[in-house]
């Protein structure tokens, strides 16, 4: 098998057969979704694997800053169950990761495919996190190594991160989360800090000695910097502005 980044207009079609097929066979498919998937496909969000160039798996996405949202991963029907799904998703997300410079997903996953997703090492997310409230069963996983440097030497950055929203966090209580980094653009960039975080949680940049920043995470970290569930930090260029 093999991974098509290019998939033409006959693999689309041909993969919205099979996922008819299925809908008829068992009364629900993802050809529910495919406005979404023909979408994706038109704007290059779209990968699918291809066995003697008939495709037998494909993956969609969307996309916030850095941060893959909604994907849709299906396996031809009679290929599933066999491993080859997670061998897929691997792939997936070796190329979303090294080519795209993604830096981790967030899924709804069905009481069908939960197994599955946590099998491949996603994650809840925080208990106070506003997806949670939703009630609906939003995971993620950050694909990248992430930056917790301990640093006795040079100029230092610090990211505290509460759990919270601001108006609930009391004096001196200290942050659920801390990223402490050297002023170093090549780690930042190779190890960037990435966590889920809401736009109204608390967040303190420091820049050894003093506080550069504090407040709401969609206040103190400009656009780039921070997604609605996320933030991801590759620089610290923003401080100097």
């Amino acid at each position: 098998m093999a991974l098509s980044l290019k998939p033409s207009r006959q693999h689309l079609n041909q993969i919205k057969a099979w996922l008819k097929e299925e809908e008829q066979d068992v009364g629900h498919s993802f050809i529910c979704n495919w406005e979404i998937i023909k979408s994706c496909f038109e704007n290059n969000r779209f990968l699918c694997e291809l066995q003697h160039d008939q495709p037998v798996a494909f993956f969609t996405w969307s996309l916030d800053g850095s941060v893959v949202t909604d994907p849709i991963l299906a396996l031809r029907p009679d290929l599933r169950n066999k491993g080859e799904g997670s061998l897929f998703y691997k792939s997936i997300e070796t190329y979303l990761r090294d080519k795209e410079g993604i830096l981790a997903i967030q899924l709804e996953y069905t009481s069908e495919s939960r197994a599955f997703w946590f099998k491949q090492g996603f994650d809840n997310f925080p208990t106070e996190h506003p997806v949670v409230k939703t009630g609906k069963n939003h995971v993620y996983k950050i694909l990248t190594r992430t930056s917790n440097i301990n640093s006795s030497y040079g100029i230092s950055a610090c990211v505290h991160l509460w759990n919270k929203d601001i108006d609930y966090v009391k004096e001196e209580e200290p942050a659920n989360i801390k990223f402490d980094v050297l002023l170093n653009e090549a780690l930042i960039a190779n190890d960037p800090i990435v966590a889920p975080a809401s736009g109204d949680w608390k967040v303190r940049i420091s820049v050894a000695p003093k506080i550069f920043k504090e407040g709401k995470v969609k206040y103190v970290l400009p656009d780039g910097y921070r997604s609605p569930n996320f933030i991801t930090i590759r620089d610290f260029k923003f401080i100097n502005k």
